[in-house]
């Protein structure tokens, strides 16, 4: 029942339903490091199998005894970028920073596949590290999107060292959750989400120097080739873990748990998390956060949950909107919040705020932050149970489909035609990003183009006379 709370939270919050591109900010801006600081670029780490991997170093200025360090392990060239600020503030305060690019990526050696060897390599690193002159065994891990991901199966293996984690917009590194058996939400009911398709052929070239990208117009192309696995070639696409991931299956591939965290898995480090829920990651990660805070003690473990995309956390604006919606004032201090859980976590600083409760919320209708202590499940407080009735034509709005809170007395049958070579195309919620017929936005819309469709069935209720 976890991971159906899960969603009733999500749904209720969100107000609208599935992939949006990872949003890595500005990556024209470099980072600088305060001065003092020494840089160590490009050190070799090696890994237990031989391969070594591409690891820059920022130590704070020399004089001082060892103290902890934030690691960042990346396929991308780098977090520094987009959050320069914060680094510089953490290297301001004799905190360590070690990026590192994972497998295949960069100057980095080995095959590059999506979170592949995360938990063994994370380990050696974090050996690696303990190792050093200027480290005092204390490191913390950060990151958004496939940064954080490769931190859940690394948290899993409770390294003494690792003594913190800061995961946002984490879900493709989630297995399996509460009732979420989606694999990194590459599967969702046993279908595969197709909108991966653009996402890896466009941003996960096997070599990050093939500069082959395909127009937009190209999955236009090859919407209904078959076999689908054969779909890259039929571009002419780059060298991606599209096939790989595709092979597996929706469910029992062990590669799938290799490299993901499942129902087996227990993390016991103190935690950080970040959702938004118009990104793809949103259920099974507040499934996966339901489970873990249960497991560990009171302040260990805390989640923000916002009406946002993926990764738009810190980006949040005091006229804020999610597609058309319009949601006010939705700023976050992100940056005091995750400097005190570094302080409180990597350097005993018991004056370091914890976050007071382990769900905070901002809540769409009245656009203002809440906090819960539990995730509100369905049928609990004040929910209401809605029924699905009409007279058997419920297509398109203007048919005879109806919200009503009371049960019909007989079943009825609704009915529609399913064109493969026709299909629905989803305007926002979760899903964007595949072909030109598909708007590359998430967020809320209006439906009414799509539920004029007689493909489409479509049920509503009486107006509401007050909030619900």
């Amino acid at each position: 029942m976890r991971g159906v709370a899960a969603a009733a939270l999500i749904a209720a919050i969100a107000g609208s339903s599935v992939l949006a591109q990872p949003q890595r900010g500005d990556l024209r801006r470099r980072f600088e490091p305060p001065p003092g600081t020494r840089v160590i670029r490009h050190a070799r780490v090696r890994m237990r199998d031989g391969v070594r991997l591409d690891t820059d170093l920022y130590l704070p200025e020399a004089g001082g005894t060892p103290g902890p360090t934030v690691l960042i392990r990346t396929p991308y060239r780098s977090e520094l970028d987009a959050r320069g600020a914060f680094f510089q503030t953490l290297l301001a305060n004799r905190y360590a920073i070690v990026q590192q690019h994972e497998r295949g990526r960069y100057a980095s050696e080995g095959e590059s596949e999506m979170l592949s060897y995360a938990a063994p390599d994370g380990l050696d690193t974090f050996d690696w590290i303990t190792a050093q002159p200027w480290s005092n065994g204390r490191i913390a891990t950060i990151g958004c999107s496939s940064s954080a991901e490769n931190q859940l199966k690394l948290a899993a293996q409770n390294h003494p060292a690792h003594r913190a984690m800061i995961a946002y917009s984490a879900g493709v590194g989630v297995a399996e959750a509460g009732p979420f058996r989606e694999q990194g939400n590459f599967w969702r009911g046993g279908a595969w989400q197709q909108g991966w398709f653009d996402y890896l052929v466009t941003e996960t070239r096997k070599d990050h120097l093939d500069d082959r990208r395909p127009p937009a117009s190209a999955y236009d192309r090859v919407r209904m080739h078959l076999p689908m696995i054969d779909m890259a070639k039929a571009i002419g696409g780059p060298r991606t873990d599209f096939e790989t991931l595709l092979a597996r299956g929706p469910a029992g591939s062990p590669a799938w748990y290799r490299d993901r965290v499942t129902e087996t898995d227990h993390i016991r480090v103190p935690g950080l998390w970040a959702e938004g829920l118009y990104d793809i990651s949103a259920r099974p990660t507040v499934a996966l956060f339901d489970r873990v805070r249960r497991e560990n003690a009171a302040g260990r473990q805390a989640l923000v949950l916002t009406n946002g995309e993926h990764c738009g956390f810190g980006r949040e604006t005091a006229t804020q909107s999610v597609g058309d919606r319009l949601l006010g004032d939705a700023r976050f201090d992100y940056r005091s919040r995750e400097l005190a859980w570094l302080d409180r976590w990597l350097k005993d600083d018991t004056g370091a705020p914890l976050p007071e409760h382990p769900y905070t919320v901002f809540m769409a209708g009245t656009n203002q932050w809440s906090a819960f202590e539990h995730l509100p499940s369905a049928g609990a407080g004040e929910s209401r149970t809605w029924y699905l009735a009409g007279q058997g034509r419920a297509n398109t709005l203007d048919g005879d489909g109806r919200l009503v809170e009371r049960g019909p007395g007989a079943a009825v049958t609704d009915r529609f035609t399913y064109d493969p070579a026709n299909p629905v195309i989803a305007h926002g919620g979760e899903i964007s990003g595949v072909g030109t017929d598909q708007r590359d936005t998430d967020g809320a819309f209006d439906q009414r183009a799509i539920e004029r469709r007689a493909d489409v069935l479509v049920y509503t209720s009486e107006p509401l006379t007050e909030d619900l």
